[in-house]
């Protein structure tokens, strides 16, 4: 899944939010891309991921947990502060999404290439997560439908008919959880017909790339490239693959959320902070 990001976003041109170093709002010498950002801060993964979901801590924020999803369907989990990640369970899957809880474990479902949904919370403070026992009734299910706001007792889900699907969630003392079809109400945005969108703030969204590569950012009236060159110690990325991004609180310099970019076909993601990331939106 490649995604765009909004025009308003050109903001990540200006200054890497951790590294003091700051970024121009052309592209670099050599570049074909309108808008050059300097990586801040990555991850070294297994293998290339394409899929990732946020697990927020409420009690230890920067203990938050992201879930990352491999191109050959296992299962990684890391913090903010990771340095690289570490496997969570044994299976193939095909899709993640993560749930956020108030002073509870932290729990995120996966979705096997069957169509089913496996659960898992997380057992210590080490950070590892064991498996819950499952019931989701007959149906089967494509993929999940991600929002920039993780919710404790709902996800969306596309069926393998391509419908939409609201599903609330029971979850009994940690150790089983139960998914029911529920109707949506008129005041609700069904997320899995909106293209994949994520919300970066109420006025901007990220959108699903048209492009074989890279990163866009588009408005209703323009279309800009974004490079993420090097950083100090950081190095850029050379071709965009997943993008996506949480609001909620992940710790440290990501308390307004995160975007992760993954390279396509490297072993490494890079997480930005959202926080900077509003602050230059606000700047002139």
């Amino acid at each position: 899944m490649k995604l765009l990001i909004s025009t308003a976003l050109a903001a990540f041109a200006l200054t890497a939010c951790n590294s003091g170093d700051e970024a121009s709002k052309t592209a670099s010498p050599g570049s074909q891309s309108d808008l050059t950002l300097r990586a801040t801060s990555d991850i070294k993964t297994a293998a290339p991921i394409k899929a990732a979901t946020f697990v927020p801590n409420s009690v230890a924020t920067w203990l938050g947990h992201i879930i990352l999803l491999d191109k050959q369907g296992k299962l990684h989990r890391a913090t903010t502060d990771s340095a690289e990640t570490t496997p969570v369970a044994l299976g193939k899957y095909a899709d993640v999404i993560g749930l956020k809880r108030d002073k509870k474990s932290g729990v995120f479902l996966a979705l096997t290439p069957q169509g089913d949904i496996k659960a898992f919370v997380q057992t210590d403070d080490a950070g590892n997560f064991g498996p819950m026992a499952v019931s989701q009734g007959g149906q089967t299910f494509e993929r999940f439908c991600a929002t920039a706001e993780p919710r404790e007792n709902m996800i969306w889900a596309k069926t393998a008919s391509e419908a939409p699907q609201k599903l609330t969630i029971d979850i009994f003392e940690d150790s089983s959880l139960t998914l029911m079809a529920a109707e949506s109400t008129g005041e609700e945005t069904d997320p899995c017909s909106a293209n994949n969108q994520l919300s970066l703030t109420q006025d901007y969204t990220l959108k699903p790339s048209v492009k074989a590569s890279g990163l866009t950012l588009t408005s209703d009236s323009e279309t800009l490239s974004l490079d993420i060159t090097n950083g100090l110690s950081i190095g850029g990325i050379n071709d965009a693959g997943l993008v996506t991004v949480t609001t909620t609180n992940m710790g440290s310099v990501f308390n307004q959320g995160v975007v992760l970019v993954a390279e396509e076909n490297e072993n490494r993601v890079v997480l930005i902070s959202r926080d900077y990331i509003l602050k230059e939106l606000k700047a002139p």
